[in-house]
C-alpha cells in the first residue's frame, strides 16, 4: 500500500488512525534501529571513493566529522567557574519561570517603603499544535 492511499483510508476512516500511529512508530522505530546498525558500514563503503564522497542514484553521499568538545576536562579555572555560574543562572530561571507560571493577574512591585516601582505580568502563552504519545501499556 502506498502512503497517499493509506492517508486517504484514514480520512475517509476506512482506516483505524490508532492502528495506523502504531504501525508508523513501530516502522519509525526500525527504520531508527537499521540506520545506526547501516551507518559505519556505509561510512566505510564511502571511504572506499575519492574524497569520501560518491554520487549514487542522483543523490551525493559523504562523510562528514563532528567534533565535540569537553571544555569540563580543561583545568581551565575561569570556563569552570562560568560553567558553574552558567548552571546555576539555569536553575535561577527555572524557579522564576514556575513563580511566573504560577500568576493569575498582575502582580505589583512594592518596596519596603510602601512606593510601587513595577508590575509583573503572567506569561503569554504561545500556541502550540497538539502532538500524540505512544507508550507500551504499564511504561510511562
Amino acid at each position: 500500500m502506498n502512503i497517499p492511499e493509506l492517508i486517504s483510508q484514514v480520512q475517509n476512516g476506512d482506516t483505524d488512525p490508532l492502528a495506523v500511529a502504531l504501525a508508523l512508530k513501530d516502522l519509525e522505530d526500525q527504520l531508527k534501529a537499521a540506520k545506526n546498525i547501516l551507518k559505519p558500514i556505509i561510512v566505510d563503503h564511502l571511504a572506499k571513493y575519492p574524497k569520501s564522497q560518491a554520487l549514487f542514484s542522483g543523490f551525493n553521499f559523504r562523510v562528514q566529522n563532528k567534533s565535540v568538545y569537553d571544555y569540563s576536562t580543561c583545568g581551565d579555572v575561569v570556563w569552570d567557574d562560568c560553567n558553574e555560574k552558567l548552571e546555576s543562572i539555569k536553575l535561577l530561571m527555572e524557579d522564576r519561570e514556575a513563580f511566573l507560571k504560577s500568576l493569575k493577574e498582575p502582580f505589583l512591585l512594592v518596596s519596603t517603603e510602601g512606593e510601587e516601582f513595577g508590575k509583573i505580568m503572567p506569561p503569554k502563552v504561545k500556541p502550540s499544535e497538539n502532538y500524540y504519545v505512544i507508550t507500551k501499556n504499564g511504561k510511562n
